[in-house]
């Protein structure tokens, strides 16, 4: 795991190149998330969604994305809306985020928290991208500890 992490890190910071952003595009993504230590165990949980993004400023954007994790007959749903700043977006894109997030399980409170990130998007062409990226969470409820880092991988479509 932790040499996935490493790599997830590395190739986040210096791997991405794309084309630059400009106020009103919008894109959306799918792909898979690894939660690291989430729930109050040690072990990883394995989850898929997607989300939506809109640039309101040369560097900066909303998104809002859901993901579902499962393991071992357990769920559980996070629902993300976030603020992204691009610190490049001309050679590559590298970003920072800060947001909410809101943890359901399919069993239990829920619980909403802070969501925290890096990431970046290499441009396989004008309109398709391949991300990585990792958050922390920090949604704490009573049956849970923090979520942990969460390494994300996928694809999105620029419109």
């Amino acid at each position: 795991m932790k040499k996935v992490l490493l790599t997830a890190t590395l190739v986040a910071i210096f791997g991405f190149a794309a084309t630059a952003q400009e106020a009103g595009d919008m894109s959306i993504n799918a792909g898979m998330g690894i939660a690291t230590g989430p729930f109050g165990g040690d072990d990883s949980f394995t989850g898929f969604g997607g989300g939506f993004e809109y640039v309101f400023a040369d560097a900066m954007s909303g998104t809002a994305e859901y993901y579902s994790y499962a393991k071992d007959g357990f769920s559980v749903g996070v629902i993300g809306i976030d603020y992204k700043y691009y610190f490049a977006t001309d050679a590559f894109k590298a970003y920072g985020k800060l947001g909410f997030s809101s943890v359901s399980p399919e069993i239990g409170d829920s619980a909403s928290g802070i969501n925290l990130g890096v990431g970046g998007i290499y441009g396989i062409s004008d309109q398709i991208g391949i991300g990585a990226g990792l958050d922390y969470n920090l949604a704490k409820g009573d049956y849970q500890d923090p979520m942990g880092v969460i390494i994300k991988f996928g694809l999105s479509y620029s419109f």
